[in-house]
């Protein structure tokens, strides 16, 4: 998907979106690493 270049704070919600998944999957994985030990 090609992003417009009249929109500068693109790439300020790419990162907000990674932060936010990072934010939901890392208690999951925290959750299987305890199951797996």
């Amino acid at each position: 998907m090609p992003t417009p270049p009249s929109s500068p704070h693109a790439p300020v919600t790419l990162s907000i979106v990674i932060h936010g998944q990072l934010a939901l999957v890392l208690p999951l994985l925290e959750q299987l690493d305890r199951h797996s030990r």
